[in-house]
């Protein structure tokens, strides 16, 4: 008696609404339903067959589980089957399973009313909240789906008492019965109330761009393989929502692996937008945010909290995407010890692990968890194990086409042909670095009391140089030194020469390598020639490298030193086939082996000879490459080519 006076109060405040068209109060008609029970009723009678109607209005001591949306529907749902199907059922509506001996009391009532002849239902949102004498025993599992179009189609048709010639595909997705209800409203049309569920749809997502505006996934090219696995996602949750699939069918969390600037947190922001579904973010780093206590409990419930409002969010209504930013600041178990704090980080590690399983003692359904990293090597193991970061995407730099559809996200009015013509010079960095120069461009425009423009762009994407002559023309025969040994090497494929764009560096040279490229010792090899070739370019025709190919591990020194040194003591393709480090650690690895270093040291002056040989080889073609860069500071791919063919009478007898 007391839900069903509950759901009549939830029907007596809807039927309440103030009349859109008319600006008054207007009562509900008394013969027609309720926004409630036109919802209830056109989503059970789509779960059921005319059989099954049939053998429920029987009630020939049966036992059935009926399972809704969400815990919104309990209450409703329990009312109406009661009102239809008759008030000889027992009937147990339960929002989760009860512990201890209310738990157990309520297993013995479903095992004593089916005993007794008596037809038994249990209505929840997951069916393991239902006592487990009545789990066990179910003749029949009804599954109440979130409305279709096509439900809410007949629910309007329930209500208005009016034919709904709309099609309402998608409307609708992703709000709760609640939200639902909202949008049926006494004096309305089918035309008014499908208009206020289309805006309830699309606020669902407002918190993911309530930041500024996010990527269209659908045409995101610059984010590869993750804008790929996000319209599959999109696609799966709208089918979880119609009821098409379970949320078992729904991948359950990703891994964006790559450097700063990459996109990861924009893209967490894009996914929730094209799933039409909120999102719940935090960093590790917020964990031990001022205000928060390092003591081990706090930081625990702190990660608690985030992921009981992920699912508090989630039973609501809708899936939620739960973003964890830096996941690499969790430490991996295996390389803890009492001296690195072992014994704090260990609970903490495994906490974090617990919640983010999905097995089905602590289910998560509708909570789908995306984390981000700049170091995904440094992972514990256990993170990427199925049902948690099941999958792994590497996020790097974008592509020429990604570079345009960023520089189009930013700058909007700038015609996509003018744009490509700065993406020739910034390709290659990342999407951050692009973000900031066209901000930079806009600001210029906005001093200057004008309209952005593509010269201002160009101007922050090749900004005015301090180099001095002598400087300039060392940086451009350097770059000019790589470009050529590629070409000469047949190394992939030489796209353009920059010297000074905004992007941190004084010069670059970007290339494509080869699809069919293998890591064997020749690639290597000749990775490290083209590497040391800047220095040997300077060395022939500037009688002297300069410190600019070393400086740090990616320099072109540290480059090619670590490429040999992976070369013996990790892939086996050197002097000993031993596995002495992983990549990451092998600098240092060379430093505790005077055996390994020697090794190294011997094979990188023979590259750098053979570099030397290449470059006095290709001299006038260095040479006319560096001129041409250094009065122009960019070359695209085709202009290099011809200067190389031009001037390289011996490129076409070198192999």
């Amino acid at each position: 008696m007391t839900f069903r006076n509950k759901a009549i109060d939830f029907e007596m405040v809807v039927d309440d609404e103030v009349d859109d068209r008319a600006g008054t109060d207007r009562p509900a008609r008394a013969d027609r339903p309720t926004a409630v029970l036109a919802i209830v009723e056109a989503a059970f009678e789509a779960a059921l067959t005319p059989a099954l109607r049939r053998r429920l209005h029987a009630s020939n001591a049966l036992a059935i589980t009926i399972t809704v949306p969400s815990p919104a529907w309990i209450l409703p749902v329990e009312a109406w089957f009661k009102s239809v199907f008759g008030s000889g059922w027992k009937l147990f509506g339960r929002e989760k399973q009860k512990s201890g001996p209310t738990g157990l009391e309520e297993n013995l009532d479903a095992a004593r009313y089916l005993a007794k002849g008596y037809s038994v239902a249990g209505i929840a949102a997951e069916v393991t909240a239902l006592p487990l004498s009545l789990t066990r025993a179910t003749d029949v599992a009804i599954r109440v789906a979130r409305p279709s179009g096509e439900v809410l189609r007949e629910a309007i048709v329930h209500y208005t008492g009016r034919p709904c010639p709309l099609l309402l595909d998608g409307v609708g997705e992703g709000l709760d019965l609640p939200d639902l209800v909202a949008a049926f409203r006494p004096g309305s049309g089918a035309k008014r109330i499908v208009l206020r569920l289309q805006r309830a749809s699309q606020s669902l997502a407002a918190v993911a761009v309530s930041s500024g505006p996010v990527p269209d996934l659908t045409t995101a090219v610059e984010y590869g393989a993750a804008r790929i696995w996000g319209l599959n996602l999109a696609e799966a949750v709208k089918n979880y929502r119609s009821g098409v699939c379970q949320w078992s069918d729904l991948p359950r969390g990703l891994l964006l692996a790559g450097p700063p600037g990459t996109g990861k947190s924009l893209y967490s922001r894009a996914l929730a937008a094209a799933c039409n579904v909120p999102i719940c973010s935090m960093s590790i780093a917020d964990l031990f945010a001022e205000g928060n206590r390092a003591h081990l409990d706090d930081v625990i419930r702190n990660f608690g909290n985030f992921m009981d409002r992920c699912i508090a969010m989630a039973k609501s209504g809708t899936p939620v995407i739960a973003f964890i930013d830096e996941i690499d600041s969790l430490p991996n178990r295996l390389a803890l010890s009492s001296s690195h704090n072992g014994d704090y980080w260990k609970p903490v590690v495994n906490y974090v692990l617990t919640r983010l399983d999905d097995s089905g003692s602590t289910t998560r359904e509708g909570v789908i968890v995306v984390a981000a990293t700049n170091d995904a090597s440094s992972l514990d193991p256990a993170l990427l194990r199925p049902g948690r970061l099941e999958l792994t995407i590497n996020l790097e730099p974008p592509d020429f086409e990604g570079t345009v559809n960023i520089l189009k996200f930013h700058a909007p009015e700038i015609p996509e042909s003018d744009l490509r013509e700065i993406a020739v010079i910034v390709e290659g960095i990342p999407g951050a670095e692009i973000m900031y120069l066209v901000r930079e461009a806009r600001q210029a425009a906005r001093r200057g009391q004008r309209a952005l423009s593509v010269a201002d762009l160009e101007k922050m994407a090749l900004p005015d140089t301090d180099f001095a002559p002598a400087a300039l023309y060392r940086i451009a025969v350097h770059e000019a030194g790589h470009a050529t040994a590629r070409l000469a090497l047949k190394a992939g494929t030489v796209k353009r020469c920059v010297i000074g764009a905004k992007n941190g560096r004084g010069g670059h040279v970007l290339y494509r390598p080869d699809e069919t490229d293998l890591v064997t010792r020749t690639f290597i090899e000749n990775e490290v020639i083209v590497a040391l070739s800047g220095r040997s370019a300077e060395r022939v025709l500037l009688a002297g490298e300069s410190a600019g190919g070393g400086g740090g591990e990616d320099s072109d020194i540290g480059v090619a030193t670590k490429m040999i040194a992976t070369m013996h003591a990790t892939s086996g393709m050197g002097d000993t086939i031993a596995y002495m480090a992983p990549a990451s650690q092998v600098i240092h690895a060379m430093n505790l082996d005077p055996r390994l270093q020697a090794r190294v040291e011997r094979d990188l002056q023979a590259l750098q000879k053979r570099a030397d040989d290449l470059i006095h080889k290709h001299k006038n073609a260095v040479e006319a490459i560096a001129m041409a860069l250094r009065d122009r500071r960019h070359l695209s791919e085709g202009t290099i080519r011809q200067l190389f063919a031009g001037h390289s009478s011996s490129a076409h007898h070198n192999h």
